[in-house]
């Protein structure tokens, strides 16, 4: 399966029965009502959610994707995936895969920020997103990691920089680029955190070209596509990229913790 590893991961949670649908939450008892909150129609599976449910067939139709015919013929989730794997290469399979991430993605901005994806906006989106994937990794196999600088370096003169960090008290509170954040994140989440608000933070002053800039070599990676991540982190990093579209230039940067002091004692003082 050729797909980014928060796709595998997600796929492999979805054969693990590890997504937590409105049906699992239930069965949990964490929920009382297991109905899919996009349709309103039948309980919100994960075959459901991904398939069956009308907004998962738009996006399906619209795909490409010769599986939409097999949609009424099963319900098992890992059944449903092993059959499409052996129908499709393992590109087509990676694109699958992917769509099935995005989906779920889609499903979570609608329940938590009340944000809907076109069905037609995401596929051309995921489009491009699979077809950059595949080009970059036949082009270079092998990233070079982030060479942090030796000392801290100025922008260039028409770019801002904002340099974040965040610290964790012995009370498990992350204190980040903006501020207290009163979670229980852990240290690299809590970075994760303090990167979106110092972009947050550039959108909201107009600059037109920043370079966010921290000493989590993972965070960084995660911002620039060179770690894939789920959960949380997964969420956070797509925020910062998508937030990242609004400026005419949007770099992220990783330094050693010695360069970044100002914004390590900051964050400790918040």
């Amino acid at each position: 399966m050729r797909a980014p590893p928060k796709v595998k991961h997600f796929v492999w949670g979805c054969c693990s029965n590890a997504i937590p649908v409105n049906f699992q939450l239930k069965r949990r008892k964490l929920l009382e009502d297991s109905t899919c909150f996009r349709c309103g129609d039948g309980d919100e599976t994960l075959f459901h959610c991904l398939f069956s449910c009308p907004y998962a067939r738009q996006i399906w139709a619209l795909s490409n994707l010769p599986c939409s015919s097999y949609f009424s013929t099963v319900s098992d989730i890992e059944t449903w995936f092993n059959r499409v794997r052996s129908r499709l290469d393992s590109n087509e399979f990676g694109y699958f895969g992917t769509l099935c991430w995005w989906i779920w993605f889609s499903r979570n901005k609608l329940l938590w920020e009340a944000i809907d994806l076109y069905p037609l906006a995401l596929v051309t989106y995921v489009q491009k997103f699979f077809e950059i994937f595949l080009a970059t990794r036949s082009r270079n196999t092998t990233r070079p990691a982030v060479q942090a600088p030796s000392r801290w370096t100025p922008p260039p003169s028409d770019h801002i920089k904002l340099n974040m960090d965040a610290a964790v008290s012995d009370n498990g509170t992350a204190i980040g680029f903006a501020g207290r954040i009163p979670l229980p994140f852990n240290p690299e989440c809590a970075e994760a955190v303090a990167a979106l608000r110092a972009t947050r933070f550039g959108a909201e002053a107009g600059w037109p070209r920043i370079i966010i800039e921290g000493d989590c070599l993972n965070v960084i990676n995660g911002i620039l596509d060179r770690d894939f991540s789920l959960g949380n982190l997964g969420l956070i990093f797509e925020e910062i990229k998508l937030l990242g579209k609004n400026f005419s230039s949007f770099q992220a940067s990783h330094t050693h913790r010695e360069n970044n002091s100002a914004a390590h004692s900051s964050a400790k003082l918040a």
